[in-house]
């Protein structure tokens, strides 16, 4: 299936480094980039900023890589003042598609 892009300021590291084995200075020099910039990588322009940079490397890169999210997890916490009860709500929605996908509910 097509799993789509994968946001650049959000991915693991180590998930970088498994997806790109070998070649660990390229994935160090990812981290730099968005550990570099406040903010993270706001365009994937900005990979021509990488030491490795060359039409190759980005014709490998931007197929796989993305600066934006459609999957977030969102948590909302409320507490009754009346009885002193609390819950919490977790979401994983997917908002790729309209309407939006509820991926995951969960009540704690």
């Amino acid at each position: 299936p097509d799993w789509g892009r994968i946001n650049i300021n959000t991915v693991p590291g180590d998930t970088l480094y498994a997806m790109f084995e070998g070649n660990e200075r390229l994935v160090d020099s990812l981290l730099s980039l968005r550990t570099g910039q406040v903010g993270g990588v706001p365009s994937l322009v900005d990979l021509w900023n990488l030491p490795e940079a060359s039409e190759d490397l980005l014709t490998q890169l931007l197929p796989l890589l993305t600066t934006q999210s459609n999957v977030f997890t969102i948590t909302s916490r409320g507490f009754s003042q009346a009885n002193g009860d609390e819950a919490e709500i977790i979401m994983v929605v997917d908002r790729s598609t309209l309407p939006v996908r509820i991926l995951e509910y969960r009540e704690d």
